[in-house]
């Protein structure tokens, strides 16, 4: 007897139920749903092929990845078992982790954030920026906090030969370089707006920070 394919790791009973938390904390914070409202285990299907990176991880003091959809994997190039488990610092260059955890803290505090921008670096040390991000904790039916997730759809690849300093009369040689770098990354990610600021993750101009509301909430007096 041919036995059954195996189960795909997000379509476990354990990760519909994760599925289900991130969706419902995300209808509860943003407008605009992920994917539309059906079952779980389309929904489920419908968020691991989304064009959006999604991930989550878990509400501990050093957070692992719980899960990360199939645009996620490919642009941190990890598979599934190597990504699920990771501690999320892992997604930041090591001077950048004192940053973002206390972005992490602020969401944790405000429920969620929207227009949110950084960098962060794949499997491969290689940086990505991105924008437009939207946060949020992860929070069940009994308003426990359970983690946060994060999702966005506009990154681009960091160009390589900034990095580097050219040596003297390596001109040429230079040029040839930013020229494949400039053809190896067409068609990887959207072509990033110019100019940036050297301090693109901060700036307001770019992709201000808004702290969000539940639908239909109001503000509170400060």
């Amino acid at each position: 007897m041919t036995p059954a394919p195996e189960e795909a790791p997000w379509l476990t009973p354990a990760l519909l139920g994760l599925t289900a938390l991130l969706l419902d904390s995300h209808a509860s914070r943003f407008p605009r749903p992920l994917v539309p409202r059906q079952s779980i285990r389309l929904a489920a299907q419908e968020l691991f092929v989304l064009d959006q990176v999604v991930l989550c991880h878990d509400g501990s003091s050093d957070p692992s990845f719980l899960y990360a959809n199939r645009a996620a994997l490919q642009l941190f190039g990890r598979t599934w078992e190597q990504m699920v488990g990771l501690p999320s610092r892992f997604s930041a260059r090591a001077e950048q982790r004192p940053q973002r955890s206390a972005l992490l803290e602020r969401v944790r505090q405000q429920q969620a954030l929207e227009g949110y921008g950084g960098e962060r670096v794949n499997s491969r040390g290689r940086r990505f920026q991105f924008r437009g991000a939207q946060l949020w904790n992860l929070v069940d039916a009994e308003q426990r906090y359970r983690g946060q997730a994060a999702c966005f759809s506009n990154w681009w690849w960091e160009p390589q030969w900034v990095r580097r300093a050219a040596p003297i009369g390596s001109v040429a040689r230079l040029g040839a370089s930013v020229e494949a770098q400039n053809s190896g990354c067409t068609g990887d990610a959207p072509t990033p707006p110019s100019p940036i600021c050297e301090n693109h993750h901060a700036c307001p101009s770019h992709h201000p920070l808004r702290s969000v509301r539940a639908p239909g909430a109001t503000a509170r007096p400060g």
